[in-house]
């Protein structure tokens, strides 16, 4: 695991195309650790997201969607266990999905 305020720096402005696509999986690896699969570390993400950026076309044509509502429905199954104290996921897009389907709230 590494922590995410490590990934959110920015880059450099004179850095190399290298060093560009370096600063963009980092960023992207903060995305997906901080808000599509967080976990309830808080500030650490898992490594084993890196290789999904390895080739930005690929990465591109992934369905995001899916793995996020998949991750975030074991997460609701995890938390309502009774040994568990924590809720992790996109709470935000759980948050999006009850608002519009409770009528007169959205």
């Amino acid at each position: 695991m590494v922590k995410l305020s490590w990934l959110k720096e920015e880059c450099p402005k004179d850095a190399s195309d290298e060093e560009m696509e370096q600063c963009a999986r980092a960023f992207l690896l903060y995305l997906v650790g901080s808000i599509i699969f967080a976990t309830t570390s808080g500030n650490l993400v898992l490594l084993s997201y890196l290789p999904l950026f390895n080739d930005f076309d690929k990465a591109g044509k992934y369905a995001w969607g899916a793995a996020v509502l998949a991750f975030l429905f074991r997460q609701l199954g995890k938390a309502s266990m009774k040994c568990q104290s924590t809720i992790s996921g996109s709470l935000t897009l759980l948050q999006v999905t009850f608002v519009f389907s409770v009528p007169n709230l959205a």
